[in-house]
């Protein structure tokens, strides 16, 4: 008979002796033989409007490219030249990719380029799943890495379902974590949730 884990949080997952389950909606649910093994959904992304700045790039009638200090959320960037909204596309004013705003004409020297977007400020990750550390022998330690670098005291760790205690069960340093006790990782699953700033 299964024992799932007590008071369990959306997106726990618990590995039992032939099938994976995920917490969801209030139930266990049988994850898929087609998902990932590790379960890393973005439960939540907070944004923030950034803006009216003035893009990095020479206004001098030759540069027609213009660097943005983040990647704006797709369909949020507003770009100004000489205070007149400009539109997007390949047939009208200018192109975005990544974060370069390319004019099709470069502005007239002394113009103004102004632009206003929003940009993911956080997300939660559930469930990740991190990677066990290469130099991890025998007897040791384990030590695994994150995909992000956590925010402080955002940080949950289950360990075959079982939740652990910061500093008392394992420690974190930028986006390493290293159990305080020995065991064999090969029979055990590691799932961490935690909050990114970015």
């Amino acid at each position: 008979m299964l024992r799932f884990p007590t008071n369990p949080t959306y997106g726990q997952v618990f590995q039992g002796a032939r099938r994976t389950w995920v917490y969801r909606e209030g139930f266990w649910d049988v994850v898929d033989d087609g998902e990932s093994r590790t379960i890393t959904n973005t439960l939540t992304k907070s944004a923030i409007t950034v803006g009216p700045l003035a893009p990095a790039g020479l206004v001098d009638g030759i540069n027609s490219d213009y660097t943005l200090p983040h990647v704006p959320l797709t369909g949020t960037l507003q770009v100004y030249y000489n205070g007149l909204l400009q539109k997007q596309g390949e047939n009208y004013d200018y192109l975005e990719a990544d974060r370069v705003v390319s004019f099709g004409e470069p502005p007239h020297a002394e113009s103004t380029i102004t632009v206003i977007y929003d940009r993911m400020s956080a997300m939660e990750i559930l469930g990740e799943e991190p990677i066990l550390d290469d130099c991890h022998c025998a007897g040791s330690q384990p030590k695994y890495n994150l995909q992000y670098v956590p925010e402080p005291e955002s940080t949950r760790l289950y360990l075959n379902g079982l939740l652990k205690r910061l500093d008392e069960d394992y420690t974190i340093e930028g986006n390493s974590i290293t159990f305080t006790y020995v065991f064999p990782p090969e029979y055990f699953i590691v799932q961490v949730y935690y909050r990114v700033n970015l």
